[in-house]
């Protein structure tokens, strides 16, 4: 059987078996879908193991874990549900090299048995990229993932919820039925995926997110060296675009700028200001010497020749 079912000790035999899969929380970027990792990204992540981003735990997703089981308590009550927390539980299929944890089954009276997938949201998250009815593109891509791999293991899911939690008391349930036509569509698209892997079909960069990525695979920078490439059309373009970028920052700090001067002159001596639907802050921050260590980063600068006469 392709599919089987895992259950690990420790976290880090967890984190482990999940490098050589994409995982649900990986068919987002797969699919071009997630904000936080491209495919090209993905791609590099799984063909030499080269990591955009180390993750990095913070207060957010620290305090994430540790209520993830208490926001599904809390919503399990309120449904009349009967919850199970399944734990370091994994799914895989050793064919796809596709993988999933579950977070926990949801045993409904009306619906039966389902997979409800936690989210711990704050409001400003939720406003920037939920809706009433929606959830994110990367978490609905997660939960369908789930429920396909749930069944190929013969755990038979055939509802899910994206049960999110905002900021900190405002529960949001988005129900979803077990769709296979997407399951199978995830699958083929994994197919492809690991044949660029094994072709080395390197996917084409997203450069608003994959530059620190760049400097990774593309080696330290060669001192003293120059090439020529006054033949590349697509450079001129990509200058003029940097161009008009860098105008248009510096406008958009002018005209900030501008507006916070105002604003400050308006206020005074206050340290804050009221206004209908919000207030403004505007204390002092003491002086004092700061250091830091600074991380290495390229120059970049475009010079352009003087025009004669």
């Amino acid at each position: 059987m392709a599919v089987k079912i895992f259950k690990f000790q420790t976290e880090d035999e967890w984190l482990e078996a999940r490098k050589q899969d994409v995982t649900a929380t990986d068919v987002a970027a797969m699919l071009g879908l997630s904000k936080f990792k491209s495919r090209f990204a993905l791609w590099h992540e799984k063909k030499t193991g080269i990591v955009a981003n180390e993750f990095v735990e913070n207060d957010r997703t620290k305090w994430g874990k540790r209520l993830q089981n208490t926001i599904a308590q809390g919503i399990c009550e309120d449904q009349g549900w009967q919850g199970e927390d399944l734990g370091l539980f994994y799914i895989r299929d050793d064919e796809l090299n596709l993988g999933c944890s579950l977070d926990v089954l949801a045993d409904c009276p009306v619906r039966g048995k389902g997979l409800m997938e936690v989210k711990n949201v704050g409001n400003d998250a939720f406003s920037a990229s939920w809706s009433e009815t929606e959830a994110p593109a990367y978490y609905e891509t997660q939960l369908m993932h789930e429920l396909h791999m749930a069944n190929k293991a013969g755990i038979p899911l055939q509802w899910g919820v994206i049960a999110a939690l905002v900021g900190g008391n405002k529960p949001m349930l988005y129900f979803r039925d077990y769709d296979p036509e997407i399951g199978a569509m995830i699958e083929a698209e994994s197919v492809l995926f690991w044949a660029s892997i094994r072709n080395g079909d390197e996917p084409k960069p997203d450069y608003l997110v994959d530059g620190k990525l760049l400097q990774k695979i593309r080696g330290a920078v060669i001192e003293k060296t120059a090439i020529d490439i006054s033949t590349n059309n697509r450079v001129y373009e990509l200058i003029a675009q940097y161009d008009e970028g860098n105008a248009l920052e510096k406008q958009g700090k002018d005209i900030k700028d501008s507006a916070k001067n105002e604003i400050l002159d308006i206020i005074g001596t206050a340290d804050k200001a009221l206004f209908n639907g919000g207030s403004i802050t505007a204390g002092m921050v003491a002086g004092g010497e700061v250091s830091y260590v600074r991380e290495p980063y390229r120059q970049f600068r475009i010079n352009k020749k003087k025009a004669e006469g």
